[in-house]
């Protein structure tokens, strides 16, 4: 395409810390800082950046997490953020290399599915029927797949068997 179509305000990375959470020890990386100058981007994640709990964030699926500047800055931004069905995206990293402030940001492929990002986000935060549409998705990424399925036949009254390996 060869036109950058926006431009990296921010590399930002943190570590997971603990904290009291309704009563429990938990912890999170959701508490992430700017860094000066360029940061590795390689293998599945960014350098200095940590998450906690790997099982729903980070991953080759889930390598860097891209969202717009506004709202960020607020205290109440979660909850915001769910309520406008406007989130992020999730990038893998399909070359290494650096990033930095200023990059430019370019749209090399578009999927040929009719699932937007804030399709899959409104999915699966509030219209979970629709769930089955991530299962004819050839892209869509083996956890959404995994949590389609099971969210289908859990619906459906089905077992919650895995699927024959042999289908797919």
């Amino acid at each position: 395409m060869g036109n950058a179509q926006g431009h990296v305000l921010s590399v930002n990375v943190g570590r997971a810390r603990e904290f009291d959470y309704e009563g429990q020890r938990t912890a999170s990386a959701i508490w992430k800082s700017p860094v000066t100058g360029r940061v590795a981007a390689k293998g599945v994640n960014l350098e200095g950046d940590e998450q906690a709990d790997r099982a729903v964030h980070g991953g080759p699926d889930k390598a860097v997490y891209a969202y717009a500047i506004e709202r960020m800055d607020d205290r109440r931004f979660l909850r915001q953020f769910t309520e406008a069905g406007r989130p992020g995206t999730y990038l893998r990293i399909v070359v290494e290399g650096e990033l930095g402030a200023g990059d430019g940001i370019e749209v090399v492929e578009r999927p040929d599915h009719d699932l937007s990002i804030g399709d899959i986000f409104r999915i699966y935060t509030r219209d979970r029927d629709e769930a089955e549409r991530f299962l004819s998705v050839p892209a869509m990424s083996a956890g959404w797949k995994q949590w389609a399925d099971v969210w289908v036949r859990r619906s459906r009254g089905r077992s919650l068997q895995p699927a024959d390996p042999g289908c797919c």
